[in-house]
């Protein structure tokens, strides 16, 4: 019966532990695989953004379309795209006349290849970053290769982006088969992008397009965030599209413990993603507790099975011994209780309590007690568990045993320590002040000190058993509390496995739920923005161009955010971040150091954003000279700290108070004062633009 239920138990927590590592595996895939698909957007939005600049200007020089790429700074914000080009359409009868162009531009011999005649060409012409490997891809006329022309053609036709199927990229000249992808977004000319397939295919001036090397981008976008997880990539189905990429830890030949494949759609494209557990998720995985309660169970019934048979030899003997049959089942009927409440309980009191009692009991003991081990900064400090014999209060006013030559050895796990007459020991008597037990102690001659050892090595503590008779402990009574205390090394490993199991739950909901707050905060906010941009906005050009700009404010101030683990955000590195688009030599910022939360961070990120945007287009950026001043102080108002930050414009043109007041004049006198509890003052003056916030620091902290 103790090997089936020990069978039993082991079977439910292999089940137990089995589920919760595959919910944990799924877990991870989905925040995997929503990693991805938001960075993919991400790259998505970034290449509209290239597109817009083409479509919005007439004539886009090399030089101007290096300067957009530098301030884009693919390395350090869009890790993963591998550069950024476009590719004008040209007739066979412009051939001559874009060489001769581009090569007056100074990209010297610019010719386009391959050479072979047909009707029109879509010639690679600007590429950044332009190192040695992009420059070879400069004049390559894409549309030749199959796989990418039917891209482009999709791009053309939809006015979407459109991913490419795998290829080899042009400026890998080194020879290495490394797999890549293109996106493509078709640039029309004319401000709007046409309603009917025959005006874009009449209509396409070229593409922008953002060349991707797949291991590379994947192993970007999924850095740190997939431990137990490796993954493949595939073009299509797996097994009849193209592998794209396979993560270092995927195992080719063997098979996986948990695996799953999920489509993604990229740009028009479907791939598929195989995700499969990998090392890590095994060493993170709960089930060598299986074995503790394998091992504890198996501990059980030995004892039990120990117990059984020196019940049947004393059964044998009752005849000669009815005194020691009677004593022996007591003993028997003791340990029993405690092996099955070891098996079944996991509170760690009644656990100890019931060991402590059935030690004073089978080894005939007046007093008995547990002992902690909690060691203090002398390592000799021990705390009274539990106590059996004597009332709860007996040892309140004493203090608790030291490590002398009598505990010594139980409290360092050295073994059990048995003696007839303790007085009489040579071990006893030595430490001041009591030289022996202190006064109000019980007496006590026969004295058996038994450590409690866990599996680990660790000495949990002990348990002392003392009767004021000598020569009452016997051998046997030395062996039946030593197992009672392995029994209790096993409740107290179980116990402590339990309550990291809740707490590690309790920790996940916890997680779970803030995450789920966070969400929500964020789409409102995505959600408010577009309400108000869609307001103030005269076309869609203009609402993209508005809106992607104060989304990008806003994943801006949410990165320094999330650096700081969503507990406060820098409010210089904040100014800095919204102002370096204009150049770090057009902004003097100054102020002490200020940290806000998440809140208020989001709320005066898009405030600067609004106010720079404003400047560049009427203001102090507008004109070579003009500068613009940001400084803030915490000031103290009614007791408590306010924040007041001041932003100043001047060297510009001449202001004038609008006629109207827009998305920005709204958010700052309006949704910023009311998110701040705070005061807005926004002043229009002729010599430049004045806009001061004034807020209370709430769960921000400054230096």
């Amino acid at each position: 019966m103790g090997l089936l239920a020990t069978a039993g138990a082991m079977m439910g927590f292999w089940l137990v532990m089995e589920r919760r590592d595959h919910e944990r595996f799924l877990q991870e895939v989905g925040q995997a695989e929503t990693t991805i698909s938001n960075r993919m957007e991400t790259y998505v939005a970034v290449l509209r953004a290239t597109s817009a600049l083409f479509a919005s200007s007439e004539a886009v020089t090399r030089a101007e379309f290096a300067a957009f790429v530098v301030r884009l700074n693919l390395r350090g914000r869009y890790a993963g795209i591998r550069s950024i080009g476009f590719s004008a359409r040209v007739a066979s009868d412009q051939v001559g006349r874009l060489e001769a162009e581009m090569r007056g531009d100074g990209v010297e011999g610019f010719h386009i290849w391959p050479q072979d005649r047909r009707d029109e060409f879509n010639s690679v012409i600007y590429l950044e970053p332009l190192d040695d490997q992009n420059r070879v891809a400069i004049g390559f006329d894409m549309s030749v290769d199959p796989v990418r022309r039917n891209a482009m053609e999709r791009a053309r036709d939809t006015g979407e982006p459109a991913a490419s199927g795998k290829v080899r990229l042009v400026r890998e000249a080194d020879g290495r088969d490394q797999a890549g992808f293109l996106i493509y977004m078709p640039v029309y000319q004319g401000s709007a992008i046409p309603t009917t397939v025959e005006e874009r295919r009449d209509l396409l001036s070229g593409h922008a397009y953002a060349a991707f090397q797949a291991d590379e981008l994947f192993e970007r976008i999924l850095w740190g965030a997939r431990p137990n997880l490796a993954l493949e990539v595939h073009d299509g189905e797996p097994g009849k599209g193209a592998l794209m990429h396979r993560s270092s830890d995927w195992s080719v030949g063997g098979t996986p413990r948990y695996g799953t494949e999920r489509p993604l759609a990229v740009a028009g494209r479907v791939w598929t993603v195989s995700y499969a557990a990998s090392a890590g998720l095994e060493a993170a995985s709960g089930r060598g507790l299986v074995w503790i309660v394998g091992i504890g169970g198996l501990l059980a019934t030995s004892l039990l099975s120990a117990a059984a048979v020196g019940q049947s030899r004393a059964r044998a003997d009752a005849e000669r011994a009815s005194r020691a049959e009677r004593l022996r089942a007591r003993e028997l009927e003791t340990i029993n209780g405690v092996g099955i409440e070891v098996s079944a309980q996991l509170d760690l009191d009644r656990l100890v309590q019931s060991i402590t009692d059935a030690a004073t009991q089978v080894s005939g003991a007046q007093i008995g007690a547990f002992l902690y081990n909690v060691l203090d900064e002398r390592g000799e400090s021990y705390t009274l568990h539990a106590l059996s014999g004597e009332k709860a209060g007996a040892f309140a006013n004493l203090s608790m045993p030291r490590n002398t030559a009598v505990f010594g050895p139980t409290f360092r796990g050295e073994g059990a320590v048995r003696s007839d007459d303790i007085t009489r020991d040579a071990r006893y008597g030595h430490n001041a002040p009591h030289h022996g037990v202190p006064r109000g102690h019980p007496a006590v001659r026969s004295y058996l000190g038994v450590p409690v050892v866990s599996r680990s090595g660790e000495t949990l503590g002990g348990l002392l058993l003392g009767h004021g008779e000598a020569g009452v402990f016997t051998a046997a009574a030395e062996r039946l509390v030593v197992g009672l205390a392995a029994q209790a090394a096993v409740a107290v490993d179980n116990a402590r496995l339990f309550g990291a199991a809740l707490r590690e739950a309790e920790q996940r909901k916890l997680l779970l739920d803030e995450l789920n707050h966070r969400v929500k905060n964020t789409l409102a906010a995505v959600q408010s923005i577009a309400r108000e941009t869609s307001r103030s906005s005269p076309t869609p050009a203009t609402f993209l161009a508005s809106f992607e700009g104060r989304l990008l404010a806003l994943s801006n101030t949410h990165d320094l955010i999330t650096r700081g683990n969503w507990k406060n955000a820098p409010l210089m590195e904040l100014a800095r971040a919204e102002l370096a688009p204009h150049g770090h030599d057009r902004a003097l910022i100054a102020g002490p150091d200020v940290w806000l939360p998440p809140q208020d961070a989001v709320a005066l990120g898009m405030a600067f954003h609004e106010l720079a945007t404003n400047a560049a287009k009427h203001g102090a950026l507008s004109v070579p000279g003009g500068r613009v001043r940001i400084g803030w102080r915490v000031v103290s108002v009614d007791g408590g700290s306010h924040l007041r930050v001041e932003w100043e414009e001047f060297g510009g043109p001449p202001v004038a108070p609008p006629e109207r007041h827009g998305f920005g004049t709204r958010l700052l006198r309006g949704v910023l004062a009311s998110q701040l509890d705070g005061v807005v003052s926004l002043d229009f003056a002729p010599e430049g633009v004045r806009c001061v916030v004034e807020f209370p620091l709430r769960d921000g902290k400054a230096v």
